[in-house]
């Protein structure tokens, strides 16, 4: 199963998949609270049998996927620091303004930096 939906619904849609035997798989975050992330994990762990894991669509980005190889590789050198500036990803008022709990912290947990910034976090690492 597919999860992305609100981040708010995670757990409990995930635990349920789980219960019932589904794969499951996350559009990030797997959950918007600590507690409900851990609860999310032990359901999971309880499954061994069953694939549970999260996506970040940067990940598979040819361009991302290059400068982490780049990277791996030592061809830029040791990095010591790392200066991001994003500016292709534009979100418009209409994308928060498509739901209720987008770009809020009650709907999404942690506003922008829940729903964006993981992207780039996860992309550095």
């Amino acid at each position: 199963m597919i999860v992305a939906t609100p981040h708010f619904q995670h757990t409990t849609l995930g635990i349920a998949a789980l219960k019932a035997g589904l794969h499951v798989m996350w559009k990030k975050p797997i959950s918007a609270h600590k507690a409900d992330a851990e609860r999310l994990i032990a359901a999971a762990n309880a499954r061994p049998e069953l694939t549970f894991s999260g996506m970040f669509q940067m990940r598979v980005e040819p361009r991302y996927q290059k400068l982490r190889k780049l990277v791996r590789d030592g061809e830029l050198g040791d990095l010591i620091r790392v200066i991001w500036i994003m500016t292709d990803w534009f979100r418009a008022e209409a994308y928060y303004q498509s739901s209720d709990w987008r770009a809020t912290w009650k709907g999404e947990g942690g506003g922008v930096l829940l729903n964006q910034c993981l992207h780039q976090l996860d992309a550095l690492q």
